[in-house]
């Protein structure tokens, strides 16, 4: 199993809370623990206001009125600084065309999802990431202007064995095309 970005914590608990049924677990430019303080730095700080909001409903109220109910404000601009790496992801027209097909479904009901998805990602993690038995690996690209590359180096130090690899090419949406490489490890690692 493996997650992307705020899919990262996801992977890592179902790896440490059901150990004996997960053969492998990938983390792809993923959030860590929040609960650990240099997490926080360097973060954009709009997702730091959203995480710190202080309960689901307030974040999902803080959302609708930033990004209105329906979240067509996080398409119009946002408040991610891209890097170079993935701006030049939507130069491929069926990348671009695909990334914005994915949004656009996440958003279908809403903007709850992502007001409930970036309120959770900032509470403490409630699992222990040492219990995690499965080989695990950790990808990030160096260039990534959204999640910190401290966050892999983080989550790969908490869990046993686990390996880390930053790729200096990649941003943080550019990376998934180093997913087949990712399920390949993972698969041979079974």
């Amino acid at each position: 199993m493996f997650g992307v970005s705020s899919g990262g914590p996801y992977a890592v608990a179902v790896a440490a809370l059901l150990g004996h049924r997960v053969n492998g677990c990938g983390v792809i430019a993923g959030v860590t623990d929040m609960a650990w303080v240099p997490a926080w730095e360097d973060y954009d700080e709009a997702e730091v206001a959203l995480m710190r909001t202080g309960s689901e409903d307030e974040a999902i109220a803080w959302c609708q009125h930033r990004f209105g109910f329906d979240g067509a404000g996080l398409l119009s601009g946002g408040t991610y600084e891209l890097s170079d790496a993935d701006l030049a992801l939507f130069d491929d027209e069926a990348m671009a065309t695909g990334f914005m097909a994915t949004t656009m479904e996440a958003l279908r009901q809403g903007v709850v999802g992502f007001a409930q998805d970036i309120w959770l990602q900032g509470r403490p993690w409630t699992f222990d990431p040492a219990s995690i038995v499965a080989p695990c690996h950790v990808l990030h690209g160096e260039a990534d202007t959204i999640v910190p590359v401290r966050h892999a180096r983080h989550t790969a130090a908490v869990i046993p064995g686990a390996s880390l690899v930053t790729l200096p090419g990649h941003g943080h949406l550019s990376i998934i095309t180093e997913v087949p490489s990712l399920v390949q490890l993972l698969v041979t690692a079974t």
